[in-house]
């Protein structure tokens, strides 16, 4: 599949964030760099950002703040503490805190999350849908797909394509 448009997929692995002490705000800095800076194009409300897993909250937070083409988020986290834990409420030093960040984006957004995912539960993906307040919305709830499948289901592009269509 080409895609026309331009697209920064933002990934961040845990492990690698935690072994190399990246801050938050050295994050959340090199996520604003890359809207400074596009990959092809001047005009920003033409760029989708893509995060997954725990780079759903750089890009959630990048499309909360500034404007964007659209935001996309496979299986996503509503912040790093409620991934091992559930709280009712954003404890201080909680990282990339999406679920108080997703209902600030004005951008479309998609949202899709593995139901067989035993990384991060798809009520996380499901809870930002819910709490999305986009008027362009789309999700997508697999079956038998987990943390690292997505890719691989067939609708996974055509899926995708149509999003990106629906953000031109």
């Amino acid at each position: 599949f080409l895609f026309e448009c331009d697209h920064v997929r933002v990934l961040l692995d845990l492990i690698d964030l935690l072994l190399d002490d990246i801050h938050l705000d050295i994050t959340y800095l090199m996520i604003s760099t890359s809207y400074i800076h596009p990959t092809h194009s001047d005009d920003q409300t033409h760029t989708n950002r893509f995060g997954r897993s725990i780079g759903s909250g750089p890009a959630t937070e990048l499309a909360a703040t500034v404007p964007v083409g659209g935001l996309i988020l496979e299986s996503p986290l509503m912040s790093c503490i409620r991934v091992v834990r559930s709280t009712p409420f954003t404890l201080p030093f909680d990282l990339f805190a999406n679920i108080n960040k997703i209902g600030k984006v004005t951008a479309p957004v998609y949202i899709f999350h593995g139901q067989s995912d035993d990384v991060i539960h798809v009520s996380h993906g499901q809870t930002l849908k819910n709490l999305c307040k986009s008027t362009i919305q789309m999700d997508w709830w697999p079956e038998d797909d987990d943390h690292c499948s997505l890719e691989n289901n067939p609708d996974f592009y055509p899926k995708l394509q149509t999003f990106l269509e629906m953000c031109i």
